[in-house]
């Protein structure tokens, strides 16, 4: 069978993001530079917090492991 330029071929179709997908990565994107700007203020501030600090690094990673599933998933 003849395949086409403007075929694609069906394994590269499948790893393309669903639309879904890449508003969600936008937004966990968006979720995760909010974070770390939170994140800097509070470290840069003449009395840090450590407890906030912790609470936030902790946070920061919980959204970054759901972001990597989510990616492993795609």
């Amino acid at each position: 069978m003849q395949t086409f330029a403007w075929q694609a071929p069906a394994q590269a179709t499948a790893t393309l993001p669903t639309p879904t997908s890449t508003a969600t990565s936008h937004r966990q994107a968006h979720v995760i530079r909010r974070l770390r700007e939170a994140l800097f203020e509070l470290q840069c501030a003449p009395e840090p917090d450590p407890d906030a600090i912790d609470s936030l690094m902790r946070r920061l990673a919980r959204v970054r492991a759901r972001c990597a599933r989510d990616h492993a998933r795609d």
